[in-house]
């Protein structure tokens, strides 16, 4: 039976020792070997399989053929920036749509557009969560003010959520136009700012 072989980034890969027994081992030890030169795995196809798409089983997993991608952090933070820039967008335009519809329509459609928005706010939020988690062993200045976003964003999904259960239109409007809107800007304008220009520096 051949040895397994392990290529990342197109490169293969020599062990000075025996290999790991499975693939999960080989992942944390690639991750680690990684951390030092800012990299991080974004690709772990092991037999086809790719494991940064989906969960480890609780067994470990053999190994014929590993193929590994791995990316600067500052580069991966970017992709995700340019992921959330257009759903930021998207929600402080909705925003201002959902508080004039609220004030004005009738509120079945309200409801409906404000249950609309809630979907356009939900990847937002998730994306947020997951630049907060990318950047909290930077130390960047930027984490403390995309930390207090995600604290005002529960805080605001609170009220939000009160005042769709008590059909409270008036609240409904005053939290799309005077929170939920000032929010998504100020989530724009923290990633369009000096966080994206450092991350592009450190790139160079």
């Amino acid at each position: 039976m051949s040895a397994p072989t392990v290529f990342l980034d197109g490169e293969p890969v020599s062990f000075d020792g025996p290999l790991p027994e499975s693939a999960q081992q080989l992942f944390g030890l690639l991750a680690e070997a990684l951390e030092p030169s800012g990299k991080c795995l974004t690709a772990f196809s092991v037999d086809g399989t790719d494991y940064t798409q989906q969960p480890w089983p609780e067994r470990g997993v053999p190994y014929a053929r590993v193929l590994a991608s791995s990316q600067r952090q500052e580069a991966l933070m970017l992709d995700l920036i340019e992921q959330a820039l257009p759903k930021v967008e998207a929600a402080e335009e909705g925003a201002q749509v959902l508080g004039v519809d609220v004030l004005s329509r009738e509120w079945a459609y309200a409801q409906a557009s404000a249950k609309a928005w809630g979907e356009q706010l939900a990847p937002v939020i998730e994306l947020l969560e997951v630049l907060v988690k990318s950047i909290d062993a930077w130390g960047l200045t930027i984490q403390a003010a995309l930390v207090k976003q995600l604290e005002e964003a529960s805080q605001g999904l609170d009220s939000y959520m009160r005042a769709m259960e008590t059909m409270d239109g008036g609240r409904l409007a005053e939290q799309a136009l005077f929170t939920w809107q000032p929010w998504c800007a100020r989530l724009r304008q923290a990633l369009v700012g000096p966080f994206q220009q450092e991350l592009k520096h450190r790139l160079a």
